[in-house]
């Protein structure tokens, strides 16, 4: 694609410079009037005068509450500022007291950890504590069970000593009785010896059976000896007592057996006297059945000595295992005192970390209930900040309902502006209507409306609005329902509607500057609704034959550019008649209405750049730049701009470029024009318009009667013109809108 835009020039000629204006013309003649219509014009005009003190008071009454709206409007907004900025200082504070609390929190999180760590340390010495009281206990009891063991032992030896002295008693009361018997039985030896020889042998026998029996005897005191020592080591054993308890019992058993035996032996002694007569019978007989009783005995001290060896083996065993318990105990002891000592270690440390966690939890209470503290003054924060909000949206209602008023009054100063225009236009038709009976010969009799019948020498009656005041309005122009852009003879004649857009004529503007001096008045108002004027003292213009050129204008005054300073002298030009000093016609170039007030234009190229511009009339003053400013560009791309004349050159030097303008006037009319080819040449060449191409569009072929024209600045004249048409046209006579 290609691209890039000269856009169509602004201002030509006085009367098409003239947006939604309108020229009046006064004539400075008087008439005389009659005493009647003076005194129904100074009624009238006191009537018109108490309407407009009504409407002004009413104007300044609204204007005066719409001051105070606007004030309240203004304190309110103060006020909401200061509490927006005390809000957002004291949502800061809020973030710094966050900010804190985060902090504060993270300390807390960390202390907890510790705590949590502390906790996890405490709970493994207090699991190791448990095992080694558990381990404490299992030996508190294994102790207190050995303790109980040989507590029972200790009462069952002394049990068992007591047994056993009885038994010796018993014993000793039996060794007595054989030796009375014994006794006996030497005596009845002796008896025996002296009755018989033969008995001798028996005798001694039986006197080596007592010494057996004595050295039994000894035997047994020694063994009671070591027993009563034995019975001395085994007052702590149970098991070994019990089967010295057995024992005990088989001794007894022996012993039973042993009486029962003595007690035979006895009662054989005593029936001795009646055997003694058979004994030589049965002497054999009883020998034998003494040695076997002997041979009997003697085996049973054998077996008596061998269990009595035993039970000391097995006492010498008992007291090892006793030695070795009391060892055990000893060590147990130490061992108890020693985990006691590490007991009463773990005591303290556990009392140690007991405080410490105490001295945490109070910090931890005191930390929680800052935070708490902390939470609750939050809370009021976000309680006043939510009555802010509420005050907030309060003042916002109330502004929105000021709004609104201000809306309704201006709804309400629209309306009376409406009726102010209405009433204006009355009065305008009521000072027409004066104006028409003030006789003045321009503008006789007509009807009421503000349009009057005006004849003027060599030229027929025609209509024209006319005011109180004397004014008359030759132009007016202001929704562009009309076509300005006419031949001569229109100009010449006037063409349009006076009740819209329309343009009187020249021959009748000539005809009445010729006769009397007129004063010229351009109203303008652009499309913000601001309104300018321009005023002269003394407007005429030429005849047909001098093309009308604008023979003088008088002095200026007004708010407005004095535009008429450059036109002092030129002729009328329309697009059929060409009377201006350009080489082309200066009215195809404006194309008769070529005011436009809103203008974009588009430049394509293979990289899709898009840019625009709004030139609006108010705006006309900004395109008047010197050279360096339209080479480099000006303006901000986000609003109005011109790209820049260098770079325009740069980018159609470089490849073929499309143009296409778009118009837009103040109506909403939208036109376009659009060129399949366009360049400019370098800065030596001054810029000039080299290509265009075939155009296309709905407007007229405004740039054809540029090509090849250089282009002009007001600090650089490059024009055919004798004057710069820069200066004149108030900017580039090429506007380029990127």
């Amino acid at each position: 694609m290609k691209s890039k835009v000269f856009a169509v020039i602004l201002l030509l000629k006085i009367l098409q410079l003239i947006v939604a204006g309108s020229v009046n013309i006064s004539s400075n003649e008087t008439t005389t009037i009659s005493k009647e219509k003076n005194s129904f014009v100074i009624n009238y005009f006191n009537l018109l005068a108490n309407i407009t003190d009504q409407l002004q008071t009413k104007v300044h009454t609204l204007f005066s509450s719409n001051k105070i709206i606007e004030a309240q409007l203004a304190n309110a907004e103060s006020k909401i500022n200061n509490d927006t900025s005390v809000i957002r200082s004291k949502d800061q504070q809020i973030k710094d007291q966050l900010n804190e609390l985060k902090k504060r929190d993270e300390q807390v999180k960390v202390q907890n950890e510790q705590l949590h760590l502390q906790d996890e340390q405490i709970k493994n010495k207090s699991l190791e504590l448990q095992k080694s009281e558990k381990k404490l206990t299992n030996m508190t009891e294994v102790n207190q069970k050995l303790l109980n063991k040989l507590f029972v032992c200790e009462v069952q030896i002394k049990e068992y000593n007591e047994v056993i002295n009885k038994k010796e008693q018993q014993i000793k009361e039996a060794n007595g009785k054989v030796k009375d018997q014994n006794e006996q039985l030497h005596l009845k030896d002796e008896q025996i010896k002296n009755k018989s020889l033969e008995l001798q042998k028996s005798e001694e026998k039986l006197t080596n059976m007592t010494e057996v029996n004595q050295k039994f005897q000894n035997n047994l005191l020694v063994c009671e000896g070591k027993i009563k020592e034995d019975n001395e080591e085994i007052k702590k054993k149970e098991e070994q007592i019990k089967e010295a308890n057995e024992l005990f019992k088989q001794q007894d058993e022996q012993m039973n057996k042993k009486s029962a035996e003595l007690k035979e032996s006895k009662e054989k002694v005593n029936n001795m006297t009646d055997i003694i007569q058979h004994l030589q019978k049965q002497l054999d007989k009883n020998i034998q059945t003494h040695q076997e009783l002997l041979v009997h005995k003697y085996n049973i001290i054998k077996e008596l000595t061998y269990e009595i060896q035993d039970k000391n083996d097995t006492i010498m065993n008992m007291t090892k295992t006793i030695n070795s318990f009391r060892s055990q105990l000893v060590n147990a002891e130490t061992q108890i005192k020693e985990q006691d000592e590490e007991i009463n270690q773990k005591q303290q440390n556990v009392m140690k970390f007991g405080e410490q966690l105490r001295n945490a939890f109070e910090k931890y209470r005191q930390q929680s209930k800052q935070l708490k503290e902390q939470n609750e003054q939050l809370m009021n924060k976000t309680e006043q900040l939510k009555q802010k909000e509420t005050l907030l949206e309060t003042k916002n209602n109330e502004i929105k309902t000021q709004n609104e008023n201000i809306k309704n009054n201006k709804i309400k100063i629209s309306f009376l502006n409406n009726q102010i225009g209405s009433i204006e236009a009355e009065l305008s038709q009521k000072r027409d209507h004066l104006f028409i009976c003030s006789a003045f010969q321009r503008c006789p009799k007509g009807p009421s409306n503000g349009i009057s019948t005006i004849k003027l020498p060599g030229t027929e009656a025609f209509e024209a609005p006319c005011n109180s005041t004397g004014w008359m309005t030759i132009q007016k122009r202001f929704d562009g329902s009309e076509n300005f852009n006419r031949t001569w003879n229109s100009y010449k004649q006037g063409f349009g509607d006076i009740k819209g857009e329309f343009f009187l004529g020249l021959e009748k503007l000539h005809q009445m500057t010729k006769a009397h001096p007129h004063e010229l008045l351009i109203q303008l108002k652009d499309l913000y609704g601001n309104i300018t004027y321009a005023h002269y003292d003394n407007f005429q213009i030429g005849s047909e034959n001098e093309s009308y050129y604008l023979k003088s204008y008088g002095n200026f005054s007004g708010t407005s550019i004095n535009g008429f300073s450059y036109n002092l002298g030129m002729k009328f030009t329309t697009y059929d008649r060409d009377n201006d000093k350009l080489v082309t016609n200066c009215a195809n170039h404006l194309l008769g209405e070529a005011q436009v007030a809103n203008e974009e234009s588009k430049i394509n190229n293979d990289t899709s750049v898009i840019l625009s511009k709004d030139q609006q009339i108010k705006d006309q003053l900004n395109e008047l730049k010197k050279r360096d400013e339209q080479v480099k560009g000006f303006g901000d791309i986000r609003g109005e701009f011109f790209l820049g004349l260098e770079k325009l050159h740069q980018m159609t030097k470089a490849q073929p470029h499309e143009l296409l303008i778009q118009l837009k006037d103040p109506y909403g009319k939208i036109a376009y024009a659009h060129y399949n080819k366009f360049q400019i040449g370098s800065e030596k060449e001054s810029y000039y318009l080299k290509s265009l191409g075939n155009f296309t569009g709905n407007t007229k072929n405004a740039l054809s009667y540029n090509l090849g024209m250089k282009f002009t600045t007001y600090d650089r004249d490059n024009d055919m013109q004798v004057n710069n048409c820069a200066k004149i046209l108030l900017g580039g006579y090429l506007l380029m809108a990127t």
